[in-house]
């Protein structure tokens, strides 16, 4: 059961997670957009008083594509 002080989201499926890109690719340009995204969405996160608690590999998904 999810409290009052806590957020949960249902995503869509993406192509690729964060640990298999860091396996299968090896684009330093994409790594630093990726890293990029994911520190930019984090601060918006905080600034609007949220952490994200469950900051792994796993959880940072993406498509291929748009790199």
């Amino acid at each position: 059961m999810i409290g009052e002080d806590h957020v949960a989201l249902e995503m869509p499926t993406y192509q690729i997670d964060f640990r298999v890109y860091l396996e299968t690719q090896r684009s330093h340009r994409d790594l630093i957009k990726i890293l990029l995204n994911v520190a930019n969405g984090l601060k918006e996160l905080h600034s609007l008083g949220y952490v994200h608690r469950d900051l792994k590999p796993e959880n940072i998904v993406f498509d291929l594509k748009p790199f």
